[in-house]
């Protein structure tokens, strides 16, 4: 098995979703930048993008609900903390990822640059 499929197995094989989103009901697209480096090494992880998928206006619907006293400040902190644990998450799985091969230009190995989508989805 190579490229996106092997991706695709690796990531389910060794993702975790945070207890803390499950229990808040949160899914999320998280998007980390990094570089696969000539040697086929993944450096330099960055995460660029967390989307909410269950409603993107979710969080400020939250502290709309907390200012109006139907929810209390503890669960606006907490999809916070589950979003952010999302992200973590991403960049703990990029973190232990086997390497790659590298890029190459006219034959030789170079350093690529990578944008990997994550999404995590409860069942």
């Amino acid at each position: 098995m190579e490229g996106a499929v092997a991706l695709s197995s690796w990531l389910r094989t060794n993702l975790k979703y945070p207890v803390i989103a499950q229990e808040h009901g949160v899914q999320a697209r998280v998007l980390i930048l990094f570089v696969v480096d000539k040697n086929g090494k993944i450096t330099e992880p960055v995460p660029v993008l967390l989307r909410n998928m269950n409603n993107t206006a979710q969080y400020a619907d939250y502290l709309e609900q907390v200012s109006q006293g139907k929810k209390s400040k503890d669960e606006a902190v907490a999809l916070r903390r589950a979003l952010s644990e999302l992200e973590k998450e991403g960049m703990r799985v990029v973190g232990i990822m086997p390497d790659w091969k590298p890029g190459k230009k006219n034959g030789e190995a170079v350093d690529v640059k990578f944008t990997l989508q994550i999404t995590f989805r409860l069942q």
